[in-house]
């Protein structure tokens, strides 16, 4: 090679810079996305109703036994980032909890980027996993920089966990880092209990994790059953929520969570002003189809097919949840969510798939996914959602100061954080 070649070497980006530039670039898309949420941050929902007014205060063993009744699951970020805030002046706490929330679903673009999986073996792989999970068209608002749903990402990051290759060795801090992380993951909601099919299967086969991972899933899963049992018989579990399925949410579950994952809304009315209503549904067997003709043509790689089976059997469960779990027809969002970054990951590992023609569809699915995304992405970036909301609860914390009383505002604007007196004794104490 010539001196000039060296040179024109050494100025090319190695594969691990574009890596890390494509992580970074990740990470300000996902903060652009909704700026406004974290400059000026806001307590979402129940962050504000329930967790604040009932941890505020509370010592660190009320915090993370706390257990919200409504919802029927242990929900351990929210207790968290509530119990933190009582170590700040109040006019901090939606800054605790928003940022909490965004580093959390920061965390699959590191895990993706770390992963010694065979299925991201390919550096383009990485790098359309990554942007895909940064843009892909879903609609994220109720799910974005809150605690509540942390949930989501850990459920994720709990998959992508599961289907990284534990035969290679790793650092003792790497695996203290993916314990804590898979701890958090089966402690915060339902969502890493998708994994349970696939955490079943890979204990029948060679692809077994270290044996602390199993065992804090089982703690995981004792905790989360004893919590839905004292939810249930507390006679306080949210009344919507219907536990069977009918022919909307089966209509629903293949438009959302295998159409418009892939389509996003906005492309989902467009289409259907083309094509009839009744027919949108079969467009999911396109994913599918796809998805099942990727194991059958693996061309006996055995672990590429067990991955591949993690990745659908924690898939189909979500599905399978999110139909169980609607409110009266209404698929719960979170789920459709969830089971959409878990579709779009997969389409990108689908690129790099031995097959020619399998490859051929994906990079087209993707393609029209990523395309559908910026333009659901150029369409957040123009809203504010709850943006006046922080200037709400500056005001009221500025007249708790002064007043000793007041209403601190949530996000939707739907309900106020009810305060004892003995908190708003301690916010006036942490305010001066």
């Amino acid at each position: 090679m010539s001196e000039t070649q060296h040179t024109h070497a050494r100025t090319l980006p190695t594969q691990s810079h574009l890596l890390i530039m494509t992580a970074l670039v990740s990470c300000y898309l996902q903060y652009l996305r909704f700026a406004p949420l974290i400059t000026s941050p806001r307590l979402w929902a129940e962050e504000g109703w329930t967790f604040l007014p009932a941890l505020y205060g509370a010592s660190f063993l009320e915090s993370i036994s706390y257990i919200y009744y409504r919802s029927g699951y242990f929900n351990l970020i929210p207790n968290l980032a509530a119990y933190l805030t009582q170590f700040f002046p109040i006019s901090f706490a939606p800054a605790i909890t928003t940022t909490t929330a965004f580093f959390i679903q920061l965390l699959p673009v590191l895990l993706i980027l770390i992963s010694q999986s065979k299925l991201f073996a390919h550096t383009s792989v990485r790098i359309l996993s990554i942007l895909i999970y940064t843009l892909s068209p879903l609609e994220l608002l109720e799910t974005w920089a809150n605690t509540i749903n942390s949930q989501i990402y850990l459920g994720l990051c709990a998959l992508l966990i599961l289907i990284d290759d534990f035969t290679t060795k790793k650092s003792l801090a790497l695996h203290l880092f993916y314990s804590l992380i898979f701890a958090c993951a089966v402690l915060t909601g339902p969502y890493a209990f998708c994994v349970f099919p696939a955490l079943a299967l890979s204990c029948t086969s060679k692809r077994k994790l270290p044996l602390h991972f199993y065992i804090i899933f089982a703690f995981g899963f004792l905790i989360q059953m004893i919590s839905f049992y004292l939810a249930y018989t507390s006679e306080k579990l949210n009344p919507k929520r219907q536990f069977e399925i009918i022919d909307a949410t089966i209509h629903d579950v293949m438009t959302l969570q295998f159409v418009e994952s892939l389509i996003g809304k906005q492309g989902y009315q467009t289409l259907s002003s083309f094509l009839n209503e009744s027919y949108m549904p079969l467009l999911a067997f396109i994913p599918l189809g796809l998805i099942a003709a990727a194991i059958l043509m693996a061309k006996k790689d055995k672990e590429v097919i067990l991955s591949y089976a993690f990745i659908v059997l924690t898939l189909l469960t979500g599905v399978a949840l999110t139909a169980l779990t609607s409110f009266h027809g209404r698929l719960t969002d979170r789920y459709v969510v969830y089971v959409g970054f878990i579709l779009n990951i997969f389409i990108a590992l689908l690129t790099a798939h031995k097959t020619p023609l399998i490859r051929y569809v994906a990079t087209i699915l993707l393609t029209s996914a990523l395309l559908c995304g910026i333009s659901e992405f150029r369409y957040d970036i123009q809203s504010t959602p709850c943006n006046a909301q922080s200037i709400h609860w500056k005001k009221a914390v500025r007249k708790l100061k002064k007043k000793g009383t007041g209403k601190l505002p949530v996000c939707p604007p739907s309900g106020s954080i009810p305060l004892s007196s003995s908190q708003v004794v301690k916010a006036r104490e942490s305010i001066d």
